[in-house]
């Protein structure tokens, strides 16, 4: 549409080339000026922060809406809040295709804002291990709740699912939630 060269903003990360979010922020200003974002608080507390982010661009530019999710805990981030936000706005970003060829999975452990969402189709190395799925049977039986109950609680409704279709990085995340609840307060 415009004359953005989003090569002339990209980073590298990894070794790879990576487009940060406020450069696909600003991709998107300078070819839908009007676009909309919105961002929804869906979940606040001392462990995590979750947003929903939308992303709406003019229906006169041909149109076209995506959703992203994003959540941090404090541990990871001190601005914990703010990430979480950011990190769902660049995922719906990314579904509507800004930076989508600049972004990658960060398979070695690296914790950055934005980082992409996980691949629409599972692969076997992707879904959780039994391992996890020992543990969070462990920590709910200490809770007094069920897994699915867990995954319930933990993710924004509209992405619930059920226990056994979490991914690793979801069971992970589950699994450290689970651990800060299931110490004795004091």
């Amino acid at each position: 549409m415009t004359d953005f060269d989003p090569r002339q903003h990209l980073m590298k990360l990894s070794g790879k080339d990576y487009l940060p979010v406020a450069a696909r922020l600003l991709w998107l200003r300078t070819d839908y000026p009007y676009a909309e974002i919105k961002t929804t608080l869906l979940r606040l507390d001392d462990s995590i922060a979750v947003f929903s982010a939308e992303v709406s661009l003019p229906i006169e530019q041909g149109g076209g809406t995506a959703t992203g999710h994003g959540s941090e805990q404090p541990q990871h981030f001190k601005d914990y809040v703010e990430k979480a936000e950011t990190k769902a706005v660049g995922r719906a970003l990314g579904m509507l295709g800004f930076g989508t060829q600049f972004t990658y999975e960060f398979d070695e452990g690296e914790r950055i804002v934005d980082t992409p969402q996980s691949p629409p189709v599972q692969t076997e190395r992707d879904l959780l291990t039994d391992i996890q799925i020992e543990r969070i049977k462990t920590l709910t039986l200490k809770l007094g709740i069920s897994p699915t109950d867990a995954v319930k609680q933990f993710f924004p409704p509209d992405v619930v699912r059920l226990a056994r279709d979490l991914t690793k990085s979801d069971a992970a995340m589950l699994i450290e939630w689970l651990e800060a609840h299931s110490k004795p307060q004091g």
